[in-house]
């Protein structure tokens, strides 16, 4: 991974690809394994909450 400057989130594929790595240690760390659907939901929440927070 290239080296960024600090706080900057990185490329598209950059993210997808930790997060990939994350939900990865997350199933073999305790079983946690978010569906599909889960994770539309969990997106749509998280969506919210930014919205909520930049209305502020």
């Amino acid at each position: 991974m290239p080296s960024r400057e600090p706080g900057h989130p990185g490329t598209p594929e950059e993210r997808a690809l930790r997060a990939e790595q994350v939900r990865i240690g997350l199933r073999e760390w305790n079983g946690y394994d978010p569906g599909e659907s889960d994770l539309v939901t969990l997106d749509a929440e998280l969506d919210r909450r930014l919205r909520e927070a930049g209305a502020r």
